[in-house]
């Protein structure tokens, strides 16, 4: 009798335990072939380039400098749209602005597509910080989204936001870029189906052991080579991982792992995405896991040089095939459709 108990309850615990990996690692996906069109690895790195050494230090302590980056943005997204809105709230007595540029129909549940723009402003060592990985590498990738959705536009609405405030002291306050949207959306009843964090999307290595972890559980489950992207969410949102993981994977050779917590966990949750959970919108922050392998994290050495565009350009095709397959279901890119002129922002 107690035998047999024994090996019901380790069955039983063996099975908890393999349902747990399961949903934290969603290690079976099936991707959804689809031809997204090529981005311009050029035009990514100019961005890069652009942000990182024009704009420094980019932080909330000079907000002449991070006001003339969001001009810079908001210059760039109405090459693609004719729908920018600038949303100004003041901290401290300093105006900061998120930018965000609209595409799609002006009614429905939107998908938000968001990426800070600040970056901290000094080192350990007093140098400034150029923040290229972190996070000028997001901002690009929210521009080349808005070139490819100007040649083919959504059947959804879809918005694309630079958030002005992320890093600290901003950072879990009231005052962070992202929670002031995230608020105003909820405020004004809006409905979000997904927010998509792109949280430093540039940084890849081929070399072995490449890529840390800084919980264990994860060196047991995930490569040790830094050359995926990885996509995380809570349980309540592991359909919408599962969707934009076999998107991401039918769209490029770029490997794409995910992870699924339960709740708020530290340092997983430490991006713009927590703004929207704490509204309780879903979101999923994309990211090439940051300081777990980009050791030039919040220094002087985060250059726009030490990227890899390519790779980068295959996150945000696969980004775009996610939000093109939300919309038609289909395996090609649509016809380009000729933008409506309109004035009107949501």
């Amino acid at each position: 009798m107690k035998i047999r108990w024994f090996l019901t309850t380790a069955f039983l615990v063996i099975v908890v335990i393999g349902a747990a990996l399961y949903l934290t690692k969603q290690p079976i996906v099936f991707s959804r072939p689809f031809a997204a069109p090529l981005i311009d690895e050029n035009y990514l790195q100019l961005v890069v380039r652009t942000l990182s050494e024009r704009f420094i230090p980019r932080d909330a302590h000079h907000p002449a400098v991070l006001g003339a980056a969001g001009d810079y943005i908001e210059l760039e997204f109405r090459r693609s749209s004719e729908r920018v809105l600038r949303q100004e709230f003041l901290k401290g007595g300093d105006v900061y602005s998120n930018v965000s540029a609209f595409f799609g129909p002006a009614e429905g549940a939107r998908i938000v597509v968001g990426a800070h723009y600040d970056s901290v402003g000094t080192d350990s060592r007093g140098n400034y910080v150029p923040g290229a990985d972190d996070n000028a590498s997001g901002v690009a990738g929210l521009l080349g989204l808005a070139q490819l959705f100007a040649i083919n536009p959504p059947s959804v609405p879809v918005e694309l936001v630079a958030f002005a405030t992320e890093e600290q002291p901003s950072f879990g306050t009231e005052f962070m870029g992202s929670a002031v949207h995230a608020r105003d959306l909820r405020q004004r009843g809006k409905d979000v189906s997904l927010m998509i964090d792109l949280e430093m999307i540039g940084y890849f290595s081929d070399v072995p052991n490449s890529q840390r972890y800084h919980l264990w559980i994860f060196r047991r489950l995930y490569p040790t080579t830094a050359d995926f992207i990885a996509l995380v969410g809570r349980w309540n949102e592991w359909g919408d991982l599962l969707s934009l993981k076999s998107a991401m994977v039918g769209a490029t050779a770029l490997p794409v792992l995910s992870v699924s917590i339960p709740y708020e966990l530290p340092r997983l949750a430490d991006s713009d995405h927590i703004s929207f959970w704490r509204e309780g919108f879903p979101a999923i922050m994309v990211t090439d896991t940051s300081f777990n392998r980009n050791r030039n994290y919040h220094s002087a050495h985060d250059t726009w040089q030490t990227l890899d565009y390519h790779r980068m350009g295959q996150v945000i095709q696969g980004v775009f095939a996610y939000i093109a397959s939300r919309e038609s279901n289909q395996d090609a890119v649509q016809p380009p459709k000729k933008m409506g002129r309109t004035s009107s922002v949501q």
